[in-house]
């Protein structure tokens, strides 16, 4: 049978979440020495004085805005490709989230637009890094935030494990904060994490102290029901008989669906835009940070470097084949990426992802939207951000992971040198 590749797939081991399942069935939701053994792990894996653990990314970056106790009404700047609850946690903490525009080349910042965003109310930059990179620009995009005193917040929940000129991504700034859900290289089904100085971490404690309550048991079914099926699904059993049968269909015939079904969002898939804005932070999302997640996370920490070394290799053969080159976005000289995703600058994504299929691989569209053309967040943006949409549009994710072999990785290579003949890039100059 020819060999076929998966977009995605979890790094769990399923003896590991059959322990986690285990503990949820039986209602086992203590915070513990465990926990704290992890925030101590953490912080001492990446050179910071400090870490905590906290129910996801979306509401690590609440916390942290209340910490640095900004004015009321502050703005933060951010770039729109990310995960709606990012905006709406800025406009939780009372502050005012500023959508800018991004750099084609980079997918970070547009440095330019960066500086023309900043007002006297501006006190915060969050820095997000997609698909485990480091940007081109990144000391550009730090020096407009040094230059005018602003905080700088990094999520680093696609790059962690990423340095520059030999320092970790999220140690940059006040603060980093790290994504632990399911399909990251440091996972624990929910929760994230604060890492910065330790009197911003303890100030985080004390915020949350008797703001967290038990975790429901309902969420956690869910999403170990989610990991345990997308790994039958994309294992090695089901996904060439199956699986792979079912996207090469959705691929030729209706790419938004299949868009749809690899976000794992139900709402997604029926095609209804649930988004919404709110400046109250929903009782469901907090719920303090468990001992067995906190052994999920501890195993998959101490698997990071193996997981980030091999993305790497499989990055650099992926980018030697015929027709990559200048089709990735630009990397900072000094900086060593993860390569969470393999992203491809495409002229016409469809023809591309079917080309791929054909080829036997999988390929995905990003699933975070950009927010900047929600509806729900169009009062925030005067006017369309142009370059985070075509960034958007234009970028096709080419699967790596760590568990592919070599006879998978060198599957895609000739898979992508194919799909990409007589494409014509999309062209960065805007």
């Amino acid at each position: 049978m020819s060999v076929r590749v998966p977009g995605v797939r979890p790094y769990y081991d399923t003896g590991e979440v059959l322990d986690a399942l285990e503990s949820v069935l039986a209602g086992d939701f203590r915070r513990g020495d465990e926990a704290r053994a992890f925030d101590r792990r953490f912080a001492d894996r990446f050179g910071a004085p400090d870490a905590a653990t906290l129910p996801t990314a979306r509401v690590a970056l609440w916390y942290v805005l209340r910490a640095l106790d900004l004015p009321p009404g502050s703005d933060v700047l951010m770039t729109p490709i990310t995960i709606a609850d990012m905006v709406n946690s800025i406009r939780c903490a009372g502050h005012r989230p500023v959508m800018v525009e991004m750099d084609r080349a980079t997918l970070s910042f547009d440095t330019a637009a960066l500086e023309a965003a900043v007002t006297p109310r501006t006190r915060a930059v969050l820095l997000t890094y997609l698909y485990g990179l480091v940007p081109a620009n990144l000391d550009d995009v730090l020096a407009v935030a040094r230059r005018h005193r602003l905080a700088v917040i990094e999520d680093v929940s696609q790059a962690l494990g990423a340095t520059i000129r030999g320092r970790p991504l999220g140690t940059l700034g006040v603060a980093g904060i790290h994504s632990l859900s399911s399909f990251k290289v440091c996972s624990s089904l929910f929760g994230g994490v604060v890492f910065a100085e330790r009197s911003l971490v303890d100030r985080v404690r004390e915020l949350s102290a008797f703001e967290l309550a038990r975790p429901a048991r309902a969420p956690f079914l869910v999403v170990i029901a989610k990991v345990l099926g997308h790994g039958a699904l994309a294992g090695d059993r089901l996904y060439p008989l199956v699986t792979f049968r079912l996207v090469r269909a959705l691929t030729a015939a209706s790419p938004r669906l299949l868009y749809r079904l690899q976000t794992g969002n139900l709402a997604e898939v029926l095609g209804r835009d649930t988004t919404r804005a709110f400046d109250r932070t929903p009782p469901e999302y907090l719920f303090w940070y468990a001992d067995f997640q906190a052994r999920l996370a501890s195993a998959s920490l101490g698997r990071m470097d193996a997981v980030n070394d091999a993305l790497r290799r499989q990055a650099a053969l992926l980018a030697s084949a015929p027709g990559v080159a200048g089709r990735n976005p630009a990397t900072h000289p000094g900086g060593e990426s993860v390569w969470w995703r393999f992203p491809v600058r495409v002229g016409d994504r469809a023809r591309v992802a079917r080309r791929l299929s054909a080829g036997g691989v999988e390929s995905s569209m990003n699933a975070l939207p950009v927010c900047s053309d929600l509806p729900a967040f169009r009062e925030l943006v005067p006017h369309p951000l142009r370059a985070a949409r075509e960034i958007h549009d234009h970028h096709l994710l080419v699967p790596v992971h760590a568990g592919f072999d070599a006879a998978r990785v060198e599957v895609v290579r000739d898979a992508l040198a194919n799909a990409l003949a007589g494409d014509e890039p999309w062209s960065t100059a805007g």
